[in-house]
């Protein structure tokens, strides 16, 4: 049978040296910095972690980490986005790391629509929903002053720390 294309966008690794990306014909994410930019931090933490488990709060840390690079990549760039929000450019935004339950993303584990880690039934776990909870912190401390320079380097630092098991605990003590 024919196979339907998923509406989504990803890093495929590397091959003959040659890191390669794709975004399905179902959406435009190609013309979107940030979700360019977060596709490349996939590639990023692929590399630097080698194996990441993509399931509950470890893929959401993933995710989390490659929505705040793609946003700092964005930005960094000149493009403006007062209000942190991934995949405007494509014209079909995916979260608001601003004010994450706008788009049903968690602002604390636990609360509002969270996702149970071991619910592997929906979206893994919560990779994608539970990386709200990131998201904020990240969009928090750009409004408390610090700099792209400045985030740019904790969140690498973060990534670089990072084990392919890491969990929120883990992250918030480096």
């Amino acid at each position: 049978g024919t196979q339907m294309p998923e509406d989504n966008a990803c890093y495929c690794g590397i091959h003959m040296g040659w890191a390669f990306f794709a975004a399905s014909d179902l959406n435009t994410y190609s013309e979107a910095m940030d979700v360019v930019g977060h596709e490349y931090t996939h590639g990023i933490m692929r590399n630097s972690m080698m194996v990441i488990k993509n399931i509950g709060h470890t893929g959401a840390i993933s995710e989390s980490m490659a929505d705040i690079m793609g946003n700092l990549m964005e930005q960094i760039l000149g493009l403006t986005d007062e209000e942190w929000i991934c995949g405007e450019c494509s014209g079909d935004v995916l979260r608001s790391m601003k004010d994450p339950e706008k788009y049903n993303n968690p602002i604390s584990v636990g609360g509002r629509y969270y996702v149970d880690p071991e619910n592997l039934d929906e979206d893994q776990g919560g990779v994608h929903t539970n990386a709200g909870l990131l998201n904020q912190m990240a969009y928090k401390l750009n409004e408390a002053g610090m700099t792209m320079e400045e985030q740019r380097s904790l969140w690498l630092t973060a990534i670089e720390t990072m084990t392919p098991l890491s969990d929120f605990p883990e992250v918030l003590e480096s």
